[in-house]
């Protein structure tokens, strides 16, 4: 089972590679910024380097054209794409493991921040200017704060949790 979810893994990394790297056509160029796009401007944030999905792609029922791609990583490598559609609906590359998204840059001697989604993170780097890591969930952030740890042992660390408080056993705090 072991072998067969990290074969499926492998193959998740190298499509969401392709699909993330894929240049943009000419009728694409004509399309809204993604600093236009209605998620981006709800939200009142920058857009930090993610893009628009211009394709035909559905997953679990979402159409994915015109969606958000944010991109997971770990060591640095792509290993899934997350898309958020224009209404704010979330889906994962299927099959792909979760990594994390960088929004800033992490330097000596200041806070590394984690969150939870995309726009949460970027809003606490726009209000602080510290370097915030996506773990576009709560069941990632111990995942991504030991990754951190291990990588950056005087850091300090900060888990900006979610206050689900709607959600039965809030799993964000």
């Amino acid at each position: 089972a072991e072998a067969e979810r990290k074969a499926k893994q492998a193959e998740a990394q190298a499509e969401a590679t392709s699909i993330w790297n894929t240049p943009a056509s000419a009728l694409e160029a004509t399309q809204p910024s993604v600093g236009e796009h209605p998620y981006i401007k709800r939200k009142g944030i920058m857009p930090h380097g993610v893009k628009v999905f211009r394709g035909s792609l559905s997953i679990g029922g979402m159409d994915c054209n015109g969606a958000l791609m944010v991109p997971m990583k770990l060591n640095g490598k792509i290993t899934s794409l997350q898309f958020i559609n224009r209404d704010g609906e979330k889906r994962f590359y299927p099959n792909g493991e979760k990594g994390g998204y960088l929004i800033g840059k992490i330097t000596p001697d200041a806070p590394i921040c984690i969150a939870e989604g995309f726009a949460t993170g970027a809003s606490i780097h726009e209000a602080t200017g510290h370097a915030v890591v996506v773990a576009f969930d709560a069941g990632n952030l111990r995942k991504m704060a030991e990754l951190l740890r291990a990588k950056y042992p005087d850091a300090v660390i900060v888990l900006c949790a979610d206050d689900d408080y709607q959600t039965e056993g809030n799993p964000g705090l």
